[in-house]
Order: structure tokens, then sequence, then C-alpha cells
């Protein structure tokens, strides 16, 4: 029984055995992401475990995928602007999945335009005004191009 707690600890020391083989390594959970109403894919959404740092964000066709889920099951958080945020529970190792946002209607507040129709003073808007009349384009001098051909 010594021998062998000696032999692990020398396997331990010079590595033989990595740290990372006696704690469990996580699984992988990947899928698509698409609009239930349309089936497109979802780019740019994002892609959390619930109780961790893992977070993946959609690829153009919808595509994700997490490494070193931790447990056999993992609770996803999937979030975009326009959609609905989904939270699924899902085994890990599975990666095949697909998950179908509702999209949401974003209200905005109303928005009210108002312009008035009495004439203002050159001098009291503030900024440089100028008119090109007519006769002013006419009394132009030569352009840079006519002055090449010439």
């Amino acid at each position: 029984m010594r021998c062998s707690s000696v032999l692990c600890s020398l396997a331990l020391t010079f590595g033989i055995i990595g740290p990372g083989s006696l704690t469990a390594q996580g699984g992988s959970v990947a899928g698509t992401v698409v609009n239930r109403a349309t089936g497109a894919p979802v780019a740019a959404a994002q892609v959390t475990v619930a109780g961790t740092t893992l977070r993946a964000f959609t690829d153009a066709s919808g595509r994700f995928a997490l490494n070193e889920v931790p447990g056999a099951a993992a609770v996803l958080q999937v979030r975009m602007i326009g959609f609905r945020a989904r939270t699924d529970t899902v085994n890990v190792g599975d990666t095949n999945l697909r998950i179908a946002l509702d999209q949401k209607a974003l209200e905005l507040e109303q928005v009210v335009v108002t312009g008035t129709a009495a004439a203002t003073a050159q001098r009291e808007i503030g900024n440089a005004v100028s008119r090109l009349t007519q006769r002013a384009r006419q009394c132009a001098g030569p352009s840079a191009l006519s002055v090449l051909m010439s």
C-alpha cells in the first residue's frame, strides 16, 4: 500500500500523470441557432453556459460550439437583439442542437417632426449663407480642364 502511494507521488512529481487527468474534463456542446418563423440562421447570437464564463457567438450560418462544458447537463442561455432570450437545459456531448428563437418586436417611442413656415433673415441663421446666381456662374473663369485642353 505504501509503495503505490510513493509511485503515485513520483508520477505526479515528474508529470507522468498531469493534474488535469485527476479531474473530470468537460465535454462539448454545439449546434445551430435559427429564426423560428423563417428557419434562417441567426448570426452573432450570444450562447452562454449559465454559472460559468463559457461563451460563444454564432457564425454567419448560425453555428456555435462550446468546449470544456462541465457536468453531464448544462443550461444554455441564448440572446440576440430583436429576439426573445431563450434558456434550455441540454446534455453535454450533444453537438447537433437546433435552438429556435422567437422574434421580438422592438417598440420605439413616437417621433414628432415640426417645421415653421416663417422666413428667417440671413443674419439670424448663425452660419454662412451665400447665393450663386446664373449671372455669377456665366462670369466664372475657365476651368482647369478647359485650360489644359486648349
